[in-house]
């Protein structure tokens, strides 16, 4: 069985890492081979608290000053020592359903990328990614809660830098569209839209349009950020993730899981 490590970032959200850090403790319980990296950016709200609650061996923990998100989880692959990572950040839950154990016998996560769906929550909604009315579909579909990667890989190829809040996303294109990767027809994680690569703030949207990109990517974000002036958030994201997601009622999702 392959060892897996979750990586979490984390910084000043000490009640979405204690949301993490129960989801991890679930998995250890059912009987997955991980380890837990965290990656604070010293936080002021109780951080080592919550920390010295973890009732789970094989935790790697540091708190220090770091230039970003991605910065972080470079930091956290770093640290790691598992065959794969699968970055959930604080606030980020594996699936209620989704067993770690037995996904870690059924494939060869040392050697292949592994992806699968998630469940994303925004207000009165849940969404499916990627969208299950899709019968094909790229690396940039899926989110990277969902995505298992060798350790090798990631210290290979990091997240690039020079794009502070979409470096995810480009991560996938570069790197998954040139190796081969494989989907596992299963939900990995949930959590919460709002991030700073799908916000639809004017501050999030200038960083984005700063970054490099082609202008018709510069054109779109644009757009979301003037429409983000007008518009609720959670009808922007009907709007935008129309085709890429598979969007259902909250009340929907949540029954599912009983």
């Amino acid at each position: 069985m392959n060892k897996v490590s979750v990586v979490t970032i984390n910084f000043n959200n000490a009640s979405g890492l204690r949301e993490t850090i129960a989801s991890v403790s679930d998995q250890v319980r059912m009987g997955a081979d991980l380890e837990h990296v965290i990656v604070d950016g010293q936080s002021s709200d109780g951080f080592w608290e919550v920390v010295n609650s973890i009732d789970y061996e094989n935790v790697v923990v540091v708190s220090e000053p770091d230039r970003g998100i991605y910065d972080a989880m470079n930091k956290g692959a770093s640290l790691a020592s598992g065959d794969s990572v699968i970055y959930l950040n604080s606030g980020d839950c594996f699936y209620p359903l989704f067993n770690l154990c037995k996904f870690q016998e059924e494939h060869d996560l040392s050697n292949e990328i592994v992806g699968c769906y998630t469940v994303q929550l925004s207000g009165r909604d849940a969404y499916i990614r990627p969208s299950v009315r899709k019968t094909r579909f790229g690396p940039r579909d899926l989110g990277h809660q969902g995505i298992f990667c060798p350790r090798g890989i990631l210290l290979q190829s990091p997240f690039d830098l020079n794009y502070p809040v979409s470096s995810d996303s480009v991560w996938k294109h570069r790197v998954m569209s040139e190796r081969a990767w494989k989907m596992a027809h299963c939900v990995s994680s949930v959590f919460a839209l709002g991030g700073v690569s799908n916000s639809f703030s004017l501050s999030d949207s200038v960083k984005i349009i700063k970054q490099p990109g082609s202008i018709k990517l510069k054109a779109k974000l644009s757009l979301k950020a003037l429409l983000g002036l007008f518009v609720r958030r959670e009808v922007l994201y009907r709007i935008f993730y129309f085709n890429k997601y598979t969007r259902i009622k909250k009340e929907v999702y949540e029954f599912l899981l009983k």
